[in-house]
């Protein structure tokens, strides 16, 4: 396996669906998820099941956050916060600006901890 965030969540969601903490067609979501919004330098996300049926992504760095709420009954919750304030929400299918966002947040934490991929890995 390489060392991408991509890949380390899609490793993540398997594990989940392997062990039924996470339905066939939520963990496919996540999947879609991850093809559409992770790029070659996003940071790696904490994913986990949430209220038994529901799919959490979770990335921190100091007061920046990205959450990621996928539910069971196909919708969704998006939110990003800087300086501890939420910037954007929304609530239903993934917005465009998720991307925008988990690539900024990524390049900040890229900026301040060149070395994020080891911290994975160690």
């Amino acid at each position: 396996m390489s060392n991408t965030a991509a890949d380390f969540a899609l490793a993540d969601i398997a594990e989940l669906e392997r062990d039924g903490q996470i339905s066939a067609t939520l963990a496919q979501r996540g999947r879609d998820v991850v093809g559409l919004i992770f790029q070659s330098g996003t940071t790696y996300a904490t994913i986990a099941p949430i209220d038994g049926s529901d799919l959490s992504f979770y990335w921190v760095a100091g007061d920046w956050s990205i959450s990621i709420d996928l539910y069971a009954d196909g919708g969704g919750w998006y939110r990003a916060r800087q300086g501890g304030v939420n910037v954007r929400t929304h609530e239903g299918g993934t917005p465009q600006w998720m991307w925008d966002a988990l690539h900024e947040f990524s390049e900040r934490v890229e900026r301040l901890n060149p070395a994020w991929r080891d911290l994975r890995t160690a």
